[in-house]
């Protein structure tokens, strides 16, 4: 699963929104100069279609652009909205709603809408261009290497402000130091460069790198046996590969972010009585405000502040331990709220912030990440996502305590089987359930 690129959601939406705006521009042509007949029904659904088409399965069309030439993306649009148009026309005409459609209106909007599209991304691109040579939008990488390739690299980067790369560390070796430092949210990307270095070395590497909550690039000098590649990007002329990049349909990521927001605001308003009785009742009870408030690693192992209804007293440990049965530290509503997970409530503001899902592995106390990423092999990879209010492993009963290394171990497996496998039908299959058998839990303490 990939955490979710709002340049390439933005994009969909935006070209989407073109064709219709070309449809509807080129209906009003026909219209106003009595070129031809109208049959709004047909065109609505050749529209449809033609969106589907063109942004659907087109992985290398929404890929970052930032370091090709603008005549490659232009000609990537080109071939893929003819490609619309030909699947368009031969479902019209094997389904027998062609002769509905007319064809001067067809040719207007053909060329209008990829009027639209060339003119829209030209702006994007050019305004992308000058926001990163202005020191914006920049992503944040580390290139690790033992040979002057990535020297090349950097020097390339940095000459290339516009290019939107930042190098924010640079290392000679693989060693644990270098590894960790990249484990503080403030890199976004790790780049290798083989150079000298054997396959097995990769290997190795990469299996070491399964800590990181980053995507892996490799800048090869060489071909390298036994590494399945996601995608190839040329950076000022330099092959640079994917190794580990989760990736999923957009147009779902697009469905997923609205579900997120929509479901939020309407949980906040549901909700809003039982967030004022919950107030005045933790208030009552103990001194100390209503809300607690924990730092924890989200998406790219960067840092959020977690919101939750406080379920304990007041007390002076600046380190996070974890809630045991019969906890001292938990007040009577408390234990309520923690059992039924009511004490999760705030965390549809996280939602609306855009920290946090509303499904997705759950952002565990940063004391927990630091026992056990060294312990459960791609544990840290649960951060290439962003993280939930509910989730796989809270629905399969892996949820509350985790005071031994097979429970987490189970949970971060359950985790991972959700990134690689997500789908907004499972979001959507893991709400439902929550909702009938995941508020409760004899494991919540």
């Amino acid at each position: 699963m990939h955490n979710y690129n709002a340049p390439t959601v933005f994009l969909k939406l935006l070209d989407g929104a073109l064709i219709c705006a070309a449809a509807f521009s080129s209906d009003l042509i026909v219209a106003a100069v009595g070129l031809g007949h109208r049959n709004v029904m047909a065109q609505l659904v050749l529209v449809l279609v033609c969106v589907l088409v063109f942004e659907s399965g087109s992985k290398g069309l929404y890929k970052s652009w930032r370091a090709e030439r603008i005549h490659l993306m232009l000609n990537a649009i080109f071939w893929r909205w003819l490609t619309a148009i030909a699947v368009g026309l031969a479902l019209a005409y094997f389904s027998g709603f062609i002769s509905a459609v007319d064809e001067k209106w067809m040719g207007i909007w053909s060329v209008l809408s990829l009027l639209f599209l060339f003119i829209s991304r030209v702006l994007v691109y050019k305004s992308l261009r000058e926001l990163r040579a202005n020191g914006n939008n920049q992503k944040k990488i580390c290139i690790i290497s033992d040979n002057d390739l990535a020297d090349s690299l950097q020097q390339k980067l940095e000459s290339n402000p516009w290019l939107g790369y930042k190098v924010q560390k640079k290392a000679l070796s693989f060693d644990e130091k270098t590894i960790s430092e990249c484990l503080d949210g403030c890199v976004e990307e790790l780049w290798l460069s083989n150079g000298s270095l054997t396959d097995s070395n990769i290997q190795e590497i990469l299996a070491e790198l399964e800590l990181a909550p980053l995507a892996v690039r490799l800048v090869p000098s060489h071909p390298i046996l036994g590494v399945v590649f996601d995608q190839v990007e040329f950076v000022s002329g330099i092959p640079v590969i994917n190794i580990h990049a989760p990736k999923h349909d957009v147009s779902e990521v697009i469905v997923k972010c609205l579900l997120d927001y929509v479901a939020s605001i309407f949980a906040l308003v549901i909700f809003s009585p039982v967030f004022l009785v919950v107030a005045i009742l933790i208030k009552i009870e103990s001194e100390g405000p209503v809300f607690f408030r924990q730092k924890r690693l989200g998406l790219n192992g960067r840092f959020l502040e977690v919101y939750k209804f406080r379920t304990m007293v007041v007390h002076e440990s600046k380190t996070a331990v974890q809630a045991v049965k019969n906890d001292p530290r938990v007040t009577k509503i408390g234990s309520i709220l923690r059992k039924s997970s009511l004490d999760e409530l705030p965390q549809f503001l996280n939602v609306l912030k855009g920290d946090m899902s509303i499904v997705g592995p759950r952002p565990h106390p940063i004391s927990l990440n630091d026992q056990f990423m060294n312990l459960i092999p791609k544990y840290m990879k649960r951060h290439l996502v962003k993280p939930g209010i509910t989730g796989w492993a809270q629905i399969n009963g892996y949820r509350g305590e985790t005071d031994t290394v097979e429970k987490m171990r189970k949970r971060v497996e359950f985790d991972l089987y959700y990134i690689e496998n997500w789908s907004i039908w499972l979001d959507i299959q893991i709400m439902i359930v929550t909702v009938f058998k995941g508020f409760f839990s004899k494991n919540a303490y």
